[in-house]
């Protein structure tokens, strides 16, 4: 369980606003899906943001093929993909790193 806000990035598609590089990260390594959402008001005390359960299944293989092993193993690390901007790309990112 997550917060809501959290659980449709993770869920976003490419294209909307909610995809990020986040996004990415995880439907690389795993299949995402928000089961059912949590009202603030089935906690006490109440928090200001609604929740959901996610369920994340992990993908035999990624979900894509990468051209450039070494560019695809610098995604390996959660850390740097959360800090990342929004803004910028996944491939100018990881040109940026080499």
């Amino acid at each position: 369980m997550v917060q809501k806000e959290v659980a449709q990035r993770i869920c976003a598609a490419p294209g909307t606003s909610a995809y990020s590089a986040f996004s990415i990260y995880v439907q690389y390594h795993a299949k995402a899906e928000i089961l059912f959402d949590v009202p603030a008001d089935c906690f006490v005390p109440r928090p200001k943001v609604d929740s959901a359960v996610l369920k994340l299944t992990p993908l035999a293989q990624p979900a894509v093929e990468t051209l450039d092993e070494s560019c695809s193993s610098r995604w390996s690390a959660p850390r740097s993909i959360c800090a990342a901007r929004r803004s910028s790309t996944p491939s100018a990112r990881c040109s940026r790193a080499q």
